[in-house]
């Protein structure tokens, strides 16, 4: 029958080209990046139906607002045989900032540190006696400027761990460091 092997056909090129679409690729984790003042970019794996796809012949790559604090993306094109557009976003956060002293007194601690080179809102400081953080206090300094800040009302003789890191919010967003840890005996 004509028209049962013209609708057969009909449904393989569908097929076909749905298995050639990008839309529909497996592509791998990307990872959150550190502001370094130069373009940020991944290591992709796309596969497509079982097979690891080449980038330049199977595909094409492009990066949108991969320099800055912020959302970047990635936009893959299909090439030849394969077609469409793949979309994926990645963090670029603030380059950790770094406690450098420490300065324990009876029932305070003096911490100062270097400020990373990224524009910043301000820093995140998070200080307990536990073993954990999540009976910690927090202290958030508003200032990017500031390089030191003081942790009052502490308790006498005791360790404390403390971990600080930088943010910067970018369109009403906040954006993160990784954290610099520091461990601390009051006098």
């Amino acid at each position: 029958n004509k028209d049962a092997a013209s609708q057969l056909a009909d449904r393989e090129a569908a097929l076909n080209s749905l298995r050639s679409d990008l839309k529909y690729a497996a592509l791998s984790k990307l990872k959150a990046k550190a502001f370094n003042g130069k373009t940020q970019v991944q290591k992709l794996v796309i596969t497509m139906n079982g097979k690891r796809l080449t980038a330049g012949k199977d595909y094409a790559i492009a990066y949108a607002s991969n320099k800055n604090i912020g959302t970047a993306t990635v936009i893959i094109t299909g090439k030849d045989s394969y077609r469409g557009t793949l979309r994926a976003s990645f963090a670029i956060n603030p380059a950790a900032c770094k406690i450098t002293k420490a300065k324990a007194r009876k029932k305070t601690i003096k911490l100062k540190w270097k400020k990373p080179k990224s524009k910043l809102t301000g820093y995140q400081i998070m200080y307990t006696k536990s073993g954990n953080f999540k009976d910690a206090k927090t202290l958030t300094v508003k200032s990017a400027k500031k390089k030191s800040a003081k942790l009052k009302k502490l308790t006498r003789k005791k360790t404390y761990r403390i971990k600080m890191r930088a943010y910067t919010v970018v369109n009403g967003k906040t954006y993160y460091s990784k954290w610099s840890k520091k461990t601390v005996k009051t006098k």
